[in-house]
């Protein structure tokens, strides 16, 4: 079954396009909604956010416990795609500078839970530098804050990425293949 974007874990946002994409029909930097499904605590996985306006969405991954909105950075960590800042950098602020390829776009996240980091990248561009997720046990994809004019459509693997999946990481939809596994 496809992730989607959770009708339950919503606060603020209007979904369409099957539950895949999200808008803020008030810009309110308090809306957040999380992705459905079971949180990953372990493993390595992509997924990928669609943009279509050059605001500055924060998305990502958040807890699947308590607020994702925007400024709840012991439970989130989110990338500006309008600042190219990161939010939640080490559960407690913001910085800038995280990756420099702000603006509408496709957006890829390579999410590392066993080494506890994080990578963007837009469309096929290089990745970003790892940033460390120690604050966050589990996650699901989220987004926190967008511009009431923005919509933000999710792919977990239910449809062809717009970039290709890292070596050694599974599509978030998929299920990962574990040391004592063999693929035939």
């Amino acid at each position: 079954m496809a992730t989607i974007w959770n009708p339950s874990d919503n606060v603020g946002y209007t979904l369409s396009n099957n539950n895949l994409t999200a808008q803020n029909p008030t810009g309110s930097d308090t809306a957040y909604v999380r992705a459905t499904g079971a949180a990953r605590s372990s493993g390595k996985y992509y997924f990928e956010i669609t943009t279509i306006v050059s605001g500055n969405p924060t998305i990502g991954i958040a807890s699947p416990a308590g607020s994702a909105a925007y400024g709840q950075y012991a439970n989130v960590l989110y990338y500006g795609a309008g600042s190219g800042y990161c939010y939640g950098d080490g559960g407690t602020t913001y910085s800038p500078g995280w990756y420099d390829q702000a603006g509408a776009g496709t957006y890829g996240f390579a999410v590392d839970l066993d080494a506890k980091t994080i990578k963007v990248r837009k469309g096929t561009s290089a990745w970003s530098s790892a940033k460390i997720i120690t604050h966050l046990a589990s996650v699901l994809p989220a987004v926190g804050y967008a511009p009431s004019n923005e919509a933000i459509t999710l792919n977990c693997g239910a449809t062809s990425f717009v970039g290709t999946v890292p070596d050694g990481y599974f599509a978030w939809d998929s299920a990962a293949i574990t040391d004592d596994q063999t693929v035939i």
